[in-house]
């Protein structure tokens, strides 16, 4: 391979990690200063920091669409049913939020090595009547914290849905080399 060559699959791997459209942000749980992982955001996305540290940061797209996303300290003895109260807590959220919810069957997957799982549904906003989509992952960190990430929006914001579905994709810990990184989904 010529140095032209190397240079043009540099260039096309770095776009791979990029793969959000202009400039991004790098949005780290539950800080910069010591994260438990990142997520790369469109400039743009507002960020709401935790107030907590068991708190969610949420991004807030331009049309309302929000993505939520924290960590869960656990043992690898009580992960497990943490995981299963948080999914709780989430339906029984959904439930209380929307009318004729459509819960898909849950998704294994991995993203960018975190190994985890994710719910996807639709209903109608029980307070206006609106058509929404929501999604909930959880995937595993290395130390055995587990990432609770989510969001939801109106089912006709394809545009911010599809923006949503990278930033997750963009989900990461702290210190992951970019060949580590694209090896992702």
């Amino acid at each position: 391979m010529d140095m032209r060559q190397s240079f043009l699959l540099g260039f096309l791997m770095i776009g791979a990690w990029f793969p959000l459209h202009g400039e991004t942000q790098q949005v780290a749980w539950p800080g910069k200063g010591n994260p438990q992982f990142i997520l790369d955001a469109p400039v743009g996305w507002k960020v709401s920091l935790p107030r907590a540290d068991y708190d969610y940061i949420d991004l807030e797209g331009l049309t309302g669409l929000t993505l939520s996303f924290r960590a869960i300290t656990a043992t690898e003895l009580e992960r497990d049913a943490k995981i299963q109260a948080a999914v709780e807590e989430a339906i029984k959220y959904l439930r209380k939020t929307y009318g004729e919810l459509d819960l898909k069957d849950k998704q294994t997957n991995t993203v960018n090595g975190l190994a985890g799982f994710y719910i996807e549904g639709t209903g109608i906003y029980i307070k206006d009547k609106t058509p929404c989509v929501f999604f909930v992952g959880f995937y595993v960190l290395t130390n055995g914290s587990v990432v609770e990430i989510w969001f939801e929006g109106e089912l006709a914001d394809t545009e911010n849905i599809g923006v949503a579905r990278k930033i997750i994709k963009t989900l990461r810990e702290p210190g992951g080399s970019l060949s580590e990184i694209l090896q992702g989904p």
